[in-house]
């Protein structure tokens, strides 16, 4: 979803510095243009929490892994139909 969503902002001409100023960028540009349904943004952003909490509090729930790989597969797929890539 990361790299998806960064395709995202490069596909408009722009880089991001963080990952909260990239989803305020995508909210921006995609979501505020019906092109990226919110929920997959706010996936986007649970995804982030939940790696950040394996990586540095080792806590990994499968179920949420499970759920937020559907997700991510929509979120790409919906990347590549708007960038064309």
């Amino acid at each position: 979803m990361f790299h998806a969503a960064r395709a995202l902002l490069y596909h408009k001409g722009y880089r991001e510095k963080s990952h909260y100023c990239l989803i305020l960028a995508i909210k921006a540009f995609y979501v505020s243009e019906n092109l990226l349904e919110m929920r997959l943004v706010e996936s986007f952003q649970m995804a982030k929490v939940l790696r950040e909490g394996a990586d540095y509090e080792n806590t990994f729930d499968p179920e949420s892994a499970v759920s937020l790989s559907e997700q991510a597969a929509e979120f790409v797929k919906v990347a590549h139909e708007i960038t064309g890539i």
